[in-house]
């Protein structure tokens, strides 16, 4: 009865081991994914801005020729 109880410990270590490593390969990928991301998120914010610059620019111009 002792060896198959140890069996059955063993056996299942292994599986938390296995599903662990799996774990891990799902983390790394989602970091990955959400690096790109905010690398995307940055490149649109920087576009922003200067968008957002040269609108009020441009609105400063309109507003002093109606006055």
């Amino acid at each position: 009865m002792m060896g198959s109880k140890g069996q059955e410990v063993e056996a299942l270590a292994a599986s938390i081991d296995e599903k662990m490593k799996l774990a891990g390969e799902i983390a790394v990928e989602d970091l990955t994914d959400t690096e790109a991301s905010l690398l995307k998120d940055k490149q649109f914010l920087k576009n922003l801005e200067s968008s957002c610059k040269m609108k009020t620019k441009e609105w400063e111009e309109r507003s002093k020729t109606r006055a």
